[in-house]
């Protein structure tokens, strides 16, 4: 799994458009998807993606009849990353989610200290628990994540949280080496990476592939009115970051 993973949330701008911008996001060219789930209290998300959670707020058996309509459209991988309190309040989460056809599950709220259910959960199910690595996680934190966890290593760039930035992490491929060293899981970069610029750099600094999704977030809140122009600029900008992220 390489290259490039564009991040939206499932129901934005509502459970039909949404459909329509992630099939507008496979026929893109990306590699893979990363699919939240709409949550009133999302962590590390920054002002651009919390106003996307409340545009969608939708119900989460709604979140996943749309996974298993995108299943059936494409068998490209999947990754949902979805608020512990969801997962803790459905105990058919992990079965639900295989079933609809996903392969990936990062909650970014649960930290490595209290997931052993979830690992039980993933294990049982097959589908792979991805984990956040920081900038100021230690060679012993990652070698244990590496061991605990699996599919890929979700590595934030910059402390904070989401949104657009001019640029990236000066020492990105210091951190990209550190992590590489201490685990085989392939390393995807994401927060701040918000043009095809940035997400070139991040593959050239030895990630294995950049996730983005505030510029989708913006596109869908500056286009509300206009779908059709909603769905051009995210195909526009979705076959940027593609062509910025494969054969490097």
């Amino acid at each position: 799994m390489k290259g490039f993973m564009p991040f939206t949330i499932l129901g934005d701008p509502d459970k039909e458009t949404s459909f329509e911008i992630v099939k507008t996001l496979i026929d893109s060219g990306v590699s893979c998807l990363e699919l939240g789930f709409p949550f009133s209290d999302p962590m590390l998300d920054g002002s651009i993606i919390q106003a996307a959670h409340k545009r969608a707020m939708m119900p989460v058996n709604d979140c996943f009849d749309l996974i298993k309509k995108i299943r059936n459209y494409s068998k490209i991988p999947i990754s949902i990353m979805v608020s512990y309190n969801i997962v803790y309040k459905r105990p058919t989460f992990y079965t639900d989610a295989k079933e609809s056809g996903v392969q990936f599950v990062l909650i970014p709220d649960l930290p490595l200290e209290e997931s052993s259910e979830v690992f039980g959960e993933a294990a049982n199910t097959g589908i792979a628990q991805v984990p956040l690595v920081s900038p100021d996680s230690s060679e012993e934190r990652i070698k244990e994540i590496g061991k605990s966890f699996g599919g890929y290593i979700y590595l934030v760039s910059l402390l904070g949280t989401t949104g657009e930035r001019e640029n990236t992490n000066n020492k990105l491929e210091d951190l990209i080496s550190k992590v590489k060293r201490n685990t085989d899981l392939p390393v995807f970069v994401g927060f701040g990476v918000s043009n095809p610029k940035a997400a070139s750099s991040a593959i050239k600094s030895g990630a294995d592939g950049v996730i983005s999704g505030t510029p989708f977030c913006k596109i869908i809140s500056e286009n509300l009115s206009d779908k059709k122009a909603m769905i051009n600029n995210i195909k526009t900008f979705a076959s940027k970051m593609v062509g910025a992220t494969k054969g490097l």
